[in-house]
């Protein structure tokens, strides 16, 4: 006799084929490119933060006659760049663990950035986009155990980093280059 009970709901979401998997894949390809260009975006902010410091220290002592130290970068922007260095990579690879430290670093921005207030208004509203992108259905689905299947069954799909992320890198290095023009 079978004593397997028919009304229980299912324990796991199995994935019978290839093509249930690519179905799956397919269906959340542009969320995991938008993931990816949030993990460039970080990965480019994780280095761009600590050299606009420095450019910045360089030109106020300058200004003021000043002789300061460059090598020496506060050490709260050195655990953000670190944070954000982690985060971006593991966003690009599509990790757990970097869905989990992006929720975890755009939380702990947002709390230090409402001590800043007024003008960090923008970096908030930024950070709880953010966030509320890393808090969907889909993106909890991507950094879920039974995703990591999916990707593994599916290695000729390949998702693309959206399109968004070139003009913002493109303004990125536009403004670190007129900082080293300005400030040098």
């Amino acid at each position: 006799m079978d004593e397997t009970n028919p009304y229980l709901p299912p324990q796991a979401e199995i994935l019978a084929t290839d093509a249930d998997a690519s179905r799956v894949r397919y269906e959340h390809l542009r969320t995991e490119s938008h993931l990816k260009a949030l993990g460039w975006l970080y990965l480019s902010l994780a280095i761009y933060q600590p050299l606009a410091t420095m450019l910045r220290m360089r030109f106020l002592g300058r200004m003021f006659g000043l002789e300061l130290d460059l090598t020496r970068v506060p050490y709260e922007l050195m655990i953000q760049s670190a944070a954000m260095l982690a985060t971006s990579l593991g966003l690009i690879k599509l990790h757990r663990w970097g869905g989990l430290l992006t929720c975890l670093v755009s939380i702990i921005l947002i709390v230090l950035n409402l001590f800043e207030l007024p003008t960090s208004i923008a970096t908030i509203v930024v950070q709880a986009v953010i966030l509320r992108f890393l808090l969907s259905a889909k993106s909890r689905r991507i950094f879920s155990a039974s995703y990591t299947e999916v990707i593994r069954l599916t290695p000729f799909i390949q998702s693309p980093v959206a399109t968004w992320i070139r003009p913002v890198l493109l303004i990125q290095a536009i403004a670190l280059a007129l900082m080293f023009w300005y400030y040098s």
